[in-house]
């Protein structure tokens, strides 16, 4: 009788450990699936890409402003790490100055079709997501590497050089020339004794472009370079003191370089030798 009890016991208890083995095996296999999961689902929207080691992190809004044209800049400019793409990629100083111009141009773009977009406030969207910016990186990179620039270094002996910054309206988001400077533009020395090139710390190139349509002078050949031609890489490939625009990395030896500018005031992020004159 005591035997078949304990028989009976014995038989419950394996019973009821086999239940528990299988419950066990069930949850377990069910959480390291759904762990499994989770990591697909976290590698489809992680990817990992090395375009993050040739861009500089952003500069925060507080600091984006120019010192020279006192004023905050719109447009947050993304500038490259120049050292970095040099040493994998092998190309000059001023190709990774046309890649980058290109990049923030297409950036700027992109951007603001975004901020068009209905019921989405403009301040709210103010970067691109990682994938988009390595693929504008790439894009960009190829361009010049193909001499497909941004900015067309002119080939005139006589380089005229216009600081645009202090001769603004900042009236609108996209500021005018004043009227007197309107005026005088196409007929000013400036004009006429070299290749005019508009440069400028507080706008884009795009801006700059923008204002030429608006004084109806954008078909007369003026160049122009907008802060994204700013750098804060020497080209030597060192780093500076915060970001310039260098003129040796864009222009010649050879090239006689004339700035412009009101009362002949040399900016503070413009490194170069030019004679300067009054506008």
């Amino acid at each position: 009788m005591l035997r078949n009890s304990m028989r009976a016991v014995l038989h419950v208890f394996f019973v009821f450990t086999f239940l528990l083995a299988v419950v066990w095996a069930c949850t377990s296999t069910k959480q390291n699936s759904g762990s499994g999961n989770n990591r697909r689902a976290l590698d489809a929207y992680y990817i990992p890409s090395d375009v993050v080691k040739y861009l500089l992190p952003e500069v925060p809004t507080w600091a984006n402003i120019s010192l020279s044209g006192s004023c905050h800049r719109q447009e947050s400019i993304r500038y490259f790490d120049v050292k970095e793409v040099n040493g994998s990629y092998s190309v000059s100083y001023f190709d990774i100055l046309e890649a980058q111009i290109n990049f923030n141009q297409e950036k700027q773009n992109v951007l603001r079709v975004a901020r068009l977009a209905p019921d989405m406030p403009a301040d709210s969207v103010s970067g691109l997501p990682p994938r988009q910016e390595e693929l504008l990186f790439y894009q960009a990179l190829d361009r010049a590497q193909a001499k497909f620039y941004s900015f067309k270094v002119p080939t005139f002996k006589r380089i005229n050089l216009l600081w645009i910054d202090s001769l603004l309206v900042w009236t609108e988001k996209i500021p005018t020339l004043q009227p007197r400077v309107a005026k005088i533009l196409l007929n000013h020395d400036w004009a006429v004794s070299g290749h005019p090139v508009i440069f400028s710390f507080c706008l884009t190139s795009l801006d700059l472009e923008k204002i030429l349509e608006q004084e109806k002078v954008a078909d007369h050949n003026i160049r122009v370079l907008g802060s994204e031609a700013m750098s804060p890489y020497r080209p030597d490939l060192q780093m500076g003191t915060g970001a310039k625009l260098y003129l040796e990395g864009f222009f010649a030896k050879e090239q006689e370089l004339h700035l412009y500018s009101r009362g002949k005031k040399w900016p503070l992020e413009l490194e170069g030798q030019a004679t300067i004159h009054d506008f």
